[in-house]
């Protein structure tokens, strides 16, 4: 082996090490926080926190399952997803979600929902996917 390919080779190595390295470190800006009863992953970003309410994204990750149509062929779907900025109030056990938005399993936006003046804020409402995830983002 000639000096040439066994430098394209190292470089082609470390390049790959380099690309996994911060592809790892921008995933880890997301926690996995678990399943819904539907399949779907619940992955959470803090993203401020002060004295009185604490913002979070929130991303649904809808799964990919393979079904048969009405031709008898196996087809994909689902896939997409749903994020959402999530804002808290431990004290007072309440939330709003401030702006959400859906994609589906190619990136497009199917959905775009924004509550810029007054979110309503809501009551947590015990043993649901809601109180599941305004603990995780109090417990941050």
């Amino acid at each position: 082996m000639n000096i040439y390919k066994t430098s394209k080779i190292k470089l082609s190595i470390l390049f790959i090490l380099l690309s996994s390295l911060i592809y790892s470190q921008e995933e880890t800006e997301w926690s996995y926080l678990g399943d819904t009863s539907d399949g779907e992953g619940i992955y959470l970003k803090l993203e401020q926190d002060n004295s009185y309410s604490k913002k979070a994204w929130v991303k649904f990750l809808k799964p990919i399952t393979t079904k048969k149509n009405k031709q008898g062929k196996f087809i994909k779907v689902g896939g997409g997803y749903t994020i959402g900025l999530w804002t808290v109030d431990c004290d007072d056990k309440v939330y709003s979600i401030n702006s959400r938005l859906t994609y589906n399993s190619k990136g497009i936006v199917i959905f775009e929902g924004e509550r810029y003046n007054d979110p309503e804020r809501e009551n947590i409402i015990p043993d649901t996917v809601g109180e599941f995830i305004f603990k995780n983002i109090c417990t941050k």
